[in-house]
């Protein structure tokens, strides 16, 4: 009854217990077998996979968010990017948004800080993709 407590509190989704991370080429790949959707990032991201995880981070602007995936921040500059199951919901005007629907229509949704540099922004989300 307790670890059902403490689950229905987290803001993760169960799917996030499935990210992998490996090396490739100098950055770190980012998939999710179970979402079918794989990424790559820059290796100084700190990633939060879990509520327990992202409480540690150090942040200043805490991103709202029901049914995350992932959480990355880095330092320098400093920016975040969150990846979040959503069916519709709005998007905030502080992020740049996609959304990618890669299994059974369930749909991804990547938000990275507009604080992020473009080259940044521009990289993440050429990078996030539907595995094939």
């Amino acid at each position: 009854m307790i670890s059902f407590f403490i689950y229905s509190c987290s803001a993760y989704d169960k799917a996030s217990q499935y990210n992998t991370f490996s090396n490739e080429d100098g950055f770190v790949k980012y998939q999710n077998d179970t979402l079918g959707i794989d990424m790559l990032l820059y290796g100084d991201f700190k990633f939060a996979n879990n509520q327990e995880e992202y409480n540690t981070l150090s942040l200043k602007d805490k991103y709202p968010s029901r049914k995350r995936i992932i959480y990355g921040l880095t330092t320098d500059p400093a920016y975040y990017f969150n990846i979040s199951l959503v069916k519709n919901g709005k998007a905030s005007k502080l992020d740049t948004i996609k959304d990618l629907s890669c299994v059974n229509g369930l749909k991804s949704r990547l938000a990275v800080s507009k604080k992020a540099p473009k080259s940044d922004i521009k990289f993440l989300l050429d990078n996030f993709k539907c595995i094939k």
